[in-house]
């Protein structure tokens, strides 16, 4: 899928509310190209798994800042506002920053469920976009990578597939960590 770019480009570093107001674009714009765009995409995506319902996707890029983040929380709520129960699960838990583009609480998330033993309940959020759930990182652990390769976190997938219709997750770039 093609995807316009919302706002104007440039090297500078964007304010947190400049951020915030690009990953929720489509979402208050919902008659925008870009929200018809992200539509298309979802489309696409559901189309290239008709034998298989699409229960999880993963979003990254090469390289930092290459816009994986707003790409994962415009199909979230693409994805969402065709009916379907969403969970956007924040991954990229060295550069997290999800939970400030919805205003919810970094303190409990992903890394916290991953080395507890509690249900997700306890670690999703609601947000302001219907159907659309958000479980945050958390407290940035000091080894990310470890802790999703556990049997906890098979364990979490599984209660999230049980939970949600689909579940998206915002993942770090591949070329520069693991």
């Amino acid at each position: 899928g093609v995807v316009p770019v919302i706002g104007a480009r440039g090297s500078r570093q964007m304010t947190p509310d400049e951020r915030r107001e690009k990953d929720l674009y489509i979402h208050r714009n919902p008659t925008s190209n870009a929200a018809e765009a992200s539509r298309s995409l979802r489309t696409n995506l559901l189309f290239m798994s008709t034998a298989k319902k699409l229960e999880t996707l993963l979003i990254t890029s090469a390289s930092p800042s290459e816009g994986k983040s707003m790409m994962a929380v415009h199909v979230a709520t693409s994805v969402a506002a065709s009916g379907s129960r969403v969970l956007l699960v924040e991954a990229d838990m060295r550069r997290p920053r999800l939970a400030g583009s919805f205003k919810v609480s970094q303190a409990l998330g992903l890394s916290s469920a991953l080395v507890d033993t509690d249900s997700i309940d306890r670690y999703v959020q609601k947000t302001e976009v219907h159907n659309l759930d958000i479980l945050p990182c958390g407290p940035v652990p000091p080894n990310p990578a470890e802790l999703l390769h556990t049997a906890r976190f098979a364990e979490l997938l599984s209660e999230m597939k049980r939970r949600y219709d689909t579940v998206i997750f915002d993942s770090p770039p591949i070329l520069p960590v693991a």
